[in-house]
């Protein structure tokens, strides 16, 4: 899945800043990109097509108070 998801990134040309990832106990992985994109329109459509992987339950931005709050990139 990763894979899938870096390639999308690839195709968009942007540029991945850091990428962390979290296993739970119930097989599920939450993953933390930092992405450099050129602005929102980029970034929402790619989080639409990360979002239409198989397997990927969510994708989502999160802004500067999810740094503050304790994300594995904070």
């Amino acid at each position: 899945m990763i894979r899938d998801i870096t390639t999308i990134v690839a195709e968009e040309k942007v540029n991945i800043a850091a990428i962390s990832f979290t296993n739970h106990d119930d097989g599920t992985t939450l993953t933390f990109l930092t992405l450099e994109t050129r602005g929102l329109e980029q970034l929402s459509r790619l989080l639409a097509k990360i979002e239409g992987i198989r397997g990927v339950t969510s994708a989502a931005r999160l802004g500067d108070e999810a740094t503050a709050k304790g994300s594995p990139l904070g």
